[in-house]
């Protein structure tokens, strides 16, 4: 194997590490948005249906499709 070919192997394994990175911390900031999506105030289904609930709580539904 050439200098040439060990320094593309390298690189190819370089790039391959950088998507992987990228793709934990995706992941790791789902996480954290959930959890703390998970720590706030649950507005009961039982006011939403009797129609007390204010726009803002309508839209927490709306966080994730």
């Amino acid at each position: 194997m050439t200098v040439y070919e060990i320094i593309q192997l390298k690189e190819q394994q370089v790039e391959r590490l950088t998507h992987e990175i990228a793709a934990l911390r995706v992941a790791a900031r789902m996480l954290e948005e959930s959890q703390s999506a998970d720590s706030e105030p649950v507005v009961s289904l039982s006011t939403i249906g009797a129609g007390h609930a204010s726009r803002s709580e309508g839209k927490s539904f709306k966080q994730f499709p």
